[in-house]
């Protein structure tokens, strides 16, 4: 800061502070508002100007004055944010019922208004429909479009978005004062690559559960045959035992323990039929469950275009 301008600062510290402090603004204010105000002039006086400038926001927030307003607009203008300085000041006068409060506030809105700098956000009216803004992450209403508006000193990102596309921003860069500045917006239908599109995973085959599942199948057909065996070799012992001794636990039967020694075979291979088909059917059952459950699968593809002055080249991603 130039000594002019430190003086300058200076001056209107002292009479913002003499305006602030006319009789009845303070005692108008809640405990909350007033203390933040006494907090936002201690800031002030130390030159901690971000912290003060935050305390007289939030004093304003609580309970918005004409005084409150004017002891903001001299924190933003000594902090060389001349745009919002502008605005406080403008606040203050439409609030201000006391004289001196409205003729201070105009005077440095008057002192002002020619050190202004402004930013316009120019938009291709070939933009499609849905199109949002943002400046410095925060939506700028299309009425705010294709207008100079007074802003502060500093970088501003713009960023564009419109449906089903990648996000376009610039960076432009502001003066403190005097500056006049525009960003162009072209069609970001043209200017901007399409989202990534994700491609319905494939229906694998052959997951390893469904090769699982193939081996419980084989394992069951297996069994079915090995059971139903079992099942014919039970019955056949039976038969013979029968024929040789109708009742082979009769001891009169000349072939009684032939036919017991048959009997009994069967019905241990009949046994062994029943493990088996009981074997076979949970295979079958287990196979089913893997085979249906076994298909998904993780993998995803992206497939993005792109374009360069080489040509146009088409990339595919996947994950896992």
């Amino acid at each position: 800061m130039t000594a002019h301008r430190h003086r300058s600062a200076c001056g209107i510290a002292i009479a913002a502070i003499v305006v602030c402090a006319a009789p009845g603004q303070v005692g108008a204010q809640s405990g909350s508002a007033e203390a933040l105000y006494d907090e936002g002039h201690r800031l002030l006086e130390e030159g901690k100007l971000a912290k003060a400038c935050e305390a007289f926001e939030a004093s304003n927030r609580a309970l918005p004055g004409a005084g409150t307003y004017i002891a903001l607009g001299m924190c933003r203008e000594s902090n060389g944010q001349i745009a919002s300085a502008w605005s406080a000041y403008q606040a203050a006068l439409a609030r201000a019922r006391d004289e001196a409060k409205r003729r201070f506030a105009r005077t440095r809105i008057d002192e002002l208004e020619p050190r202004l700098s402004y930013l316009t956000v120019s938009v291709s009216a070939d933009n499609a429909e849905g199109t949002t803004l943002t400046r410095n992450g925060t939506l700028l209403d299309p009425m705010l479009w294709n207008r100079a508006l007074p802003v502060d000193g500093g970088d501003y990102v713009i960023e564009g978005r419109v449906p089903g596309r990648e996000a376009w921003r610039t960076t432009v860069h502001v003066p403190i004062e005097h500056g006049a500045i525009t960003a162009m917006v072209p069609d970001l239908e043209k200017h901007t690559r399409p989202l990534p599109r994700l491609v319905p995973p494939p229906e694998v085959l052959w997951t390893p559960r469904r090769k699982v599942s193939a081996g419980l199948a084989v394992t069951s057909v297996v069994a079915v045959g090995l059971g139903a065996w079992l099942g014919l070799a039970a019955r056949g012992d039976r038969d013979r035992a029968n024929e040789l001794c109708p009742l082979p636990e009769h001891r009169g039967c000349e072939f009684g323990e032939q036919a017991t020694a048959l009997s009994h075979s069967g019905n241990k291979l009949a046994l062994a039929a029943t493990v088996t088909f009981a074997v076979a059917g949970a295979s079958a059952l287990t196979a089913g469950v893997l085979w249906f459950t076994g298909g998904r699968t993780r993998r995803t593809t992206a497939i993005v275009p792109s374009a360069s002055p080489q040509g146009v080249a088409v990339t595919a991603t996947r994950s896992f």
